[in-house]
């Protein structure tokens, strides 16, 4: 059971690489208040689903959750509170220009198990490596639209 959650947990590390290959591409392209007007887009944020999400990945008080690439941070709040006060949140970004938006949400949702984490390209640099669950939104949505793919896992204890 345990090198069956750390090969999930490595091959989640690999999508977090590759997911920062695409974020390398639009790092750049505009400033994070540009990119948080059309990630928190009324019309996104219906698309994203957020609570239906949340509830599919079926969290747990007392899990960690990393969202690399986690952008203006739409699941933040949602995460953090179906991991309770005893879990905690790692809203990975690499342009901290999205911390204070992230942090505010955070705040708002009176949520302070959410660490915000400064990662590179190609390395999340996470603090820890007991992470229950990596939530990757693109990974997340081109899974959904593969036609090989009929179901989106996680590791489970």
């Amino acid at each position: 059971m345990l090198s069956l959650l750390r090969a999930r947990f490595a091959a989640a590390i690999v999508l977090v690489v590759l997911s920062c290959a695409v974020a390398a591409a639009q790092l750049g392209t505009r400033p994070a208040e540009d990119w948080i007007k059309v990630l928190d887009s009324p019309e996104r944020l219906a698309e994203l689903k957020v609570d239906r999400v949340v509830a599919a990945l079926n969290l747990r008080p007392g899990e960690v959750v990393a969202d690399p690439g986690a952008g203006s941070g739409p699941f933040i709040a949602a995460f953090a509170k179906a991991v309770g006060p005893s879990g905690r949140v790692y809203a990975v970004e690499v342009d901290q220009a999205f911390f204070p938006y992230i942090e505010a949400k955070a705040k708002a949702a009176g949520a302070s198990n959410v660490q915000t984490v400064l990662g590179e390209f190609g390395d999340p640099k996470l603090p820890s490596t007991d992470i229950d669950v990596a939530f990757l939104q693109t990974g997340y949505r081109c899974a959904l639209s593969s036609s090989r793919s009929s179901r989106v896992t996680r590791a489970s204890s």
